[in-house]
């Protein structure tokens, strides 16, 4: 797996109960935007993933939440993700 660490920058939400934890995009308030850091995900999701827009270096912005899940926009699509699946991926502020 695959797993970057990052600082601890995104000022609006709300402070990580574990000190200096990855930031994952499940974690993003509707209406945030974030660059893709990393994939902290099993082979299968990951090139799932990379297949669907999903990849570092690539801006996401949160669209909506709904129950289970959350809608982001990435390259021009929309793409519907389920919390466990947004959480593999790594973000950091800015897109």
């Amino acid at each position: 797996m695959l797993r970057i660490i990052l600082d601890n920058r995104f000022a609006s939400m709300p402070p990580d109960p574990e000190n200096n934890a990855p930031r994952s995009l499940d974690r993003l308030p509707a209406g945030s935007e974030a660059r893709i850091s990393g994939i902290d995900a099993p082979r299968q999701l990951r090139h799932r993933l990379l297949g669907l827009g999903l990849h570092p270096g690539e801006s996401v912005k949160v669209l909506q939440r709904r129950g289970n899940g959350l809608v982001v926009a990435v390259g021009g699509s929309r793409v519907a993700l389920d919390l466990q699946t947004a959480e593999s991926l790594r973000v950091e502020p800015g897109a």
